[in-house]
């Protein structure tokens, strides 16, 4: 490890756990020398593993590091294979869409869950960086009734969103 921690298997739920998770992989994260960075789209999947520890997920403020790995696991090894050593910068939103629908449909069963994961990834890379805005229509088709319960995981589309600033436009000057 580059912290030189170790996690004793009875200690893994821990919060000193917890922490030593997040130092080493932040300490990844930082990493600059080519030869040893983490490839972009590793980079960003690492990153909102972070955020999803520190800040929690739709569902959980804290959740397990289980969970955060289940998550992790529902999408990242297709992205990883997709965009390997890709810039994320040179990547547009119709190869992000159909990566992230490639994701959700290569699941037999979950695939609700794999499309809440991809939604709630794609919020955290264009918040954090810069991804572009997508078309998440054919992605959010596969959200089931649990997936409509992680409002975070949900993306205002652009023509969602020109339909609400005109209404609120409207309701204004009445």
């Amino acid at each position: 490890t580059m912290t030189g921690e170790t996690i004793l298997s009875g200690e893994a739920a821990s919060q000193v756990s917890r922490v030593k998770v997040v130092e080493e992989i932040k300490m990844r994260l930082r990493i600059e020398d080519p030869a040893a960075r983490l490839q972009p789209i590793v980079h960003l999947l690492s990153a909102w593993s972070v955020d999803m520890l520190v800040h929690g997920t739709a569902r959980e403020n804290a959740p397990a590091l289980a969970t955060v790995e289940t998550y992790l696991t529902r999408i990242g090894g297709l992205l990883v294979e997709v965009f390997g050593q890709s810039s994320m910068e040179d990547i547009d939103e119709l190869e992000l869409e159909q990566a992230y629908l490639t994701c959700v449909e290569s699941k037999k069963e979950s695939r609700s869950k794999a499309a809440a994961a991809v939604l709630s990834f794609h919020r955290f890379g264009q918040i954090h960086h810069g991804l572009p805005e997508i078309d998440a229509t054919s992605i959010q088709m596969y959200l089931g009734d649990e997936g409509r319960a992680m409002a975070d995981a949900r993306l205002v589309l652009p023509v969602e969103r020109t339909q609400i600033l005109a209404r609120l436009s409207e309701r204004a000057m009445d």
